[in-house]
């Protein structure tokens, strides 16, 4: 579906303003795309990844100077730079690094060991869990509850098997159920799926 000129009239000197340092063609506001996508965090820039590689003209839309949302570091604190949300690494699927090529494009990423500081208020006192090795987990974990640093490794164990469990569901297509399927034969459908 084309988009209405009009839009893109409203969006022009906006757009203009932030495409300053673009060659004149990449700045250059086209007048029909086949998809705008609002939003240049990296959900956004993902979508625009697949629509383009699948032949659509495509223009993203961002309020901020910088693209990437969640996935951008940037200088919070004068002097210290963030991953505002690099926690989030995790949930990254193998699958859009592939089919997107990414690493060719220069995408590079370190694992955190540890992976999360939790600072507590009003106390000299933080938490600093995960560790590769999990001693070092359950001594950090031993300052508030030596039962719970003896069971983590349980608990990070059954976490893992969940995981395993329903990894293979994030990527798959939904389901269509026929509106002819009994309950059961949906169930049965889903269990294939899904199994711990």
């Amino acid at each position: 579906m084309k988009t209405n000129t009009k839009i893109l009239k409203l969006c022009s000197n906006k757009i203009r303003n932030s495409t300053r340092n673009l060659t004149p063609e990449a700045s250059e506001l086209k007048t029909q795309y086949d998809a705008i996508v609002v939003g240049g965090g990296h959900n956004g820039l993902t979508a625009a990844a697949y629509l383009a590689k699948a032949g659509k003209k495509v223009c993203v839309l961002e309020r901020r100077h910088v693209l990437g949302g969640a996935a951008v570091t940037e200088e919070i604190v004068p002097g210290f730079k963030f991953s505002r949300a690099s926690y989030l690494l995790s949930l990254f699927r193998p699958q859009v690094m592939e089919d997107l090529k990414l690493k060719e494009h220069g995408l590079r990423y370190h694992i955190r060991d540890p992976s999360s500081f939790t600072p507590l208020r009003n106390s000299n006192k933080s938490l600093l869990i995960g560790h590769l090795d999990m001693k070092k987990n359950q001594e950090e974990i031993a300052q508030f509850s030596k039962k719970d640093a003896e069971e983590y490794p349980k608990y990070e164990h059954r976490m893992e098997e969940i995981v395993k469990s329903i990894e293979g569901l994030i990527d798959q297509e939904p389901f269509y159920l026929e509106s002819d399927a009994s309950k059961m034969e949906a169930l049965k459908k889903l269990y294939s799926y899904y199994k711990i």
